[in-house]
């Protein structure tokens, strides 16, 4: 591993922000960076005060973001996604530092928001410049370290793939696929459903069979479970099950070496509180119907045992959220240093195709494996598929649709990697 030598100045309020970035850079590029207390014999400067040997530094926009709390993106870019000097130098740590934390969502204007309270996709710059699946903080890197560090070239390492399900309802399928059936005139799955329900095996109760599909491909999953049964704000539905009586299932779960997580509802409990009550011990998390608003959402974690986040996604529209590809930890403004917990962005989900987009059915796949086509490397593709979309019925075609999915990830050797692989490669400090 290549070493080179950083000075920043200290004291100054960008030491801390560049320090963050340049750590989780070197992690990215697998190069190491010795920070050192004098400016003899380094190879990178960040000094405002020294114009002769400095890289660029945008002390304004450090100023504009941390002191005077100005987050909007129309404020720090201008024409492009980039952060600039007032000499019209490219920052391109400045810039990684904004993207990566999501800074533009940093904000209590009720505009930006819609009716579920949640960031709308509409006020972002991705929509306006129109780069929500572009990897933009990993260019970032790329550009410095081709600009600035001699002797090394932009890692390249193929991606991979975290996949997940969030479980919303169990005990639906009797009305959803029941009403389903009864338009389709279809009696004999009325009563199949009727049976199963009265039975106690609710046809979306189907770990087994998702985890057996997965089997066939040699891949593993993760389960995330609503703890609470209470509605929600604006009218969100939380769970139609009881999490301890799903224990049974979430034991087995774990016995097949899959995973289990939570998924904090959208209700007035704390992240912790949930996690006290919940039937086992769980270290992951996804917030329910994505609704979260930042700094919260990290301040949250913080405050719980949660190792591993994986809430950062857009319901609106797959691609980056926080236009990066790997796991990180984000920054607190508060400590300024970096949180412990790991925040996973979350890409590509069914509902998103479904709902939002409007996608034709048999057109799924072929979406998402041009997702995974343009991300082939420097990514780690998170794919939500909830457990209602391997419904036969009310959701028909989507379960083809993840099999090519499966089959293409499989085809194309892309590894799967779970929680705690993910924690052992991206829980290093920065």
């Amino acid at each position: 591993m290549k070493e080179y030598n950083v000075f920043i100045v200290p004291d100054k309020i960008y030491s801390k922000p560049i320090e963050y970035i340049l750590r989780l850079m070197a992690n990215n590029q697998q190069i190491k960076l010795n920070f050192l207390a004098k400016k003899e014999n380094v190879e990178l400067v960040f000094d405002d005060g020294d114009t002769e040997n400095s890289l660029p530094v945008a002390v304004d926009f450090y100023k504009r973001l941390l002191v005077d709390h100005q987050y909007s993106y129309k404020i720090h870019f201008k024409g492009e996604c980039i952060i600039k000097t007032n000499d019209n130098k490219e920052d391109f740590i400045a810039t990684a530092f904004y993207l990566i934390n999501c800074f533009q969502e940093y904000s209590d204007d009720s505009g930006l928001y819609d009716k579920f309270d949640r960031f709308l996709f509409e006020k972002t710059y991705q929509y306006e410049y129109d780069n929500i699946e572009d990897n933009l903080t990993q260019k970032t890197f790329e550009s410095f370290c081709t600009k600035y560090i001699n002797g090394h070239s932009p890692r390249k390492v193929k991606s991979r793939v975290f996949i997940s399900h969030d479980i919303d309802t169990i005990n639906g399928a009797l009305f959803q696929d029941g009403y389903w059936a009864l338009r389709n005139k279809r009696i004999d799955i009325i009563l199949k459903l009727i049976i199963n329900a009265f039975l106690l095996r609710p046809d979306w109760k189907n770990m087994d069979k998702i985890m057996n599909i997965h089997d066939e491909y040699g891949l593993k999953s993760t389960f995330f479970w609503l703890a609470n049964k209470e509605k929600g704000p604006f009218g969100i539905k939380n769970a139609d099950y009881k999490a301890t009586s799903c224990k049974p299932i979430m034991e087995r779960i774990e016995k097949n070496a899959f995973y289990n997580g939570i998924h904090k509802s959208c209700s007035n409990y704390s992240l912790q509180e949930e996690v006290e009550n919940f039937p086992i011990k769980v270290f992951y998390n996804r917030f329910h119907f994505l609704r979260f608003k930042l700094p919260d959402l990290w301040d949250q974690l913080s405050n719980s045992q949660i190792a591993l986040d994986c809430s950062l996604g857009n319901a609106q529209r797959y691609g980056f959220r926080n236009n990066y590809g790997f796991p990180f930890k984000p920054y607190n403004l508060k400590t300024q240093s970096a949180y412990s917990f790991i925040e996973a962005p979350l890409n590509l989900m069914d509902a998103t195709f479904h709902k939002y987009l409007k996608v034709p059915r048999s057109n799924t796949a072929e979406e998402i494996i041009g997702f995974f086509e343009k991300n082939q490397y420097n990514t780690l593709l998170s794919l939500l598929w909830h457990n209602t979309y391997f419904s036969e019925y009310k959701y028909h075609g989507y379960l083809d649709e993840y099999k090519k999915i499966l089959s293409y990830i499989y085809e194309m050797k892309f590894d799967c990697v779970t929680p705690p692989e993910i924690i052992k490669e991206f829980g290093h400090g920065e």
